[in-house]
Parts: structure tokens; C-alpha cells; sequence
């Protein structure tokens, strides 16, 4: 097994687990300990070249990550703009929702005229108690349901924001939060931020994916980085990192 910082202090950390991935062996990782040396290390599935599995120092390689997310961490005064840039972009995801709420609301006024029909024609003994209690539970059931969707389209528009500005501020402190977190919370944040982790033999992070909606963030964050001239439209998969990132509750 190849060893890689064995002279630096001992540790037992594990915040990284599952999602590395050795790039040149196109192999995964797990962690383990080891009692001999009293220290954690992650060991890659495949043997490397020399035909055995690779240990890295697991303290070693979340001292890159901490320091990879301190990079990727978004400054409040980005915050406005970022705002904008998505409340524009997923426009044309709201505009079918926001259809959908006038229809609801329609549906309820039709459905509340309808019922104050059937207590005129009970008025006016066109129709029978028992007819007037079976449509006025009908139509009293139709519009339960009717307002039940209301509300949660309404709460929904309202929602895809507030989750915005969660993830906003998630990431304005992402470095502290590390900094400051054990290890059981430093994984949870790991793999709160992070879809993969690629790895060089020597232990280098070379490359990551990130989460959702952790990625639309960074893609609006080069947007407004200046300099640059293209918008999020540019990217690639943009619409499916919106659609699934920051969802819009149906």
C-alpha cells in the first residue's frame, strides 16, 4: 500500500467518505482505520500501478476540501444579483404554475356559485332535502380539494425564494462552518455540497461535481464575476440544474 503524508500528525476523520473517486484507477474509495498508526486514511477499491491499493491520509485530503470550499463560497453582496438572475431565468417555470393558480381560483368561484344555487333551489322546493345534502357534500368536497392545491401552489412560489436565500446563506458561511464543524458534520456538509470529489494517486484534488442547487449557484456566481459575458443559458444542462436544483412545489 502506498502511504501518502505518513509523517504528519495522526488522524481519525472520515468527513470525505464515498465520495472520492481516483481518477487514474477510475475507482472509488473507502475509509478505514488504522490501529498501528492511530490514523484514518482512504483507500482506494483498485490497486494503483505498483498493484496496491492506494491510502491516503484522510486529514490531508479534507484540509483540500475545506479549502476548495472556501474558493467556492459566495460573498453576500453577490446576493442581490444572484437573486435577479434567478428570479428572471425560472420565469418561464412560473408562468404554467401561475396559470394553474387563476384556473384553481375560477374552478373555486364556479364551484361556491354552485352551491349557493342548490340552497335556491331548496328555497324554492325545486329539489329535496336529501338531493340538497347530497350535492351540497359533492360540491362541498370539490372545493376542499380545489382549495387544498391553491394553497400549495401559492406556498410553493412563495417557497422556490426562501430556498434560494437558504442556500445563499448556507454558502456564504460554508468555510466557517467547516472550519468550526467535528468531523460527523464536516461529512454531513460534504455531502450536503458535493455529488463527487476526483482524486489524483498523490491525493491532489483535481475536479468535483457539485449537488443541486449548490451548482446553479457557482454557474450564477461566474455569471457575475466581472468580465464575464455569457449568462446561465450558456451552460450546459442549465435548465435541468434549475428544474431539480431549486424545485418549484406542484
Amino acid at each position: 500500500m502506498l502511504f501518502c503524508g505518513f509523517n504528519d500528525p495522526p488522524s481519525r476523520s472520515y468527513a470525505l467518505n464515498r465520495l472520492l473517486w481516483f481518477t487514474d484507477l477510475h475507482c472509488g474509495s473507502h475509509a478505514e482505520y488504522q490501529a498501528h498508526v492511530s490514523t484514518g486514511y482512504y483507500r482506494s477499491k483498485l490497486p494503483g500501478p505498483d498493484g496496491a491499493k492506494i491510502c491516503l491520509r484522510c486529514d490531508l485530503v479534507d484540509r483540500q476540501a475545506g479549502r476548495l470550499l472556501g474558493e467556492l463560497e459566495i460573498p453576500p453582496a453577490m446576493h442581490p444579483r444572484i437573486r435577479r438572475i434567478y428570479r428572471d431565468e425560472v420565469a418561464q417555470f412560473v408562468e404554467p404554475q401561475r396559470l394553474q393558480v387563476e384556473r384553481l381560483r375560477w374552478r373555486i368561484a364556479e364551484l361556491e356559485e354552485e352551491n349557493r344555487g342548490y340552497v335556491r333551489l331548496l328555497a324554492q322546493r325545486k329539489i329535496s332535502e336529501t338531493e340538497f345534502d347530497e350535492e351540497r357534500s359533492r360540491v362541498g368536497s370539490a372545493i376542499t380539494k380545489a382549495r387544498a392545491e391553491l394553497v400549495a401552489l401559492e406556498q410553493g412560489s412563495r417557497g422556490t425564494m426562501d430556498e434560494l436565500d437558504v442556500a445563499l446563506k448556507f454558502f456564504s458561511q460554508i468555510s466557517v462552518l467547516w472550519e468550526h464543524a467535528d468531523t460527523a458534520h464536516r461529512k454531513l456538509i460534504a455531502h450536503l455540497v458535493f455529488k463527487r470529489i476526483s482524486i489524483s494517486n498523490t491525493g491532489e484534488i483535481v475536479d468535483y461535481r457539485l449537488n443541486p442547487p449548490f451548482e446553479y449557484l457557482i454557474e450564477a456566481k461566474k455569471a457575475c464575476s466581472p468580465g464575464r459575458l455569457y449568462t446561465l443559458k450558456d451552460t450546459d444542462g442549465y435548465s435541468n440544474q434549475v428544474a431539480s436544483g431549486l424545485p418549484l412545489r406542484t
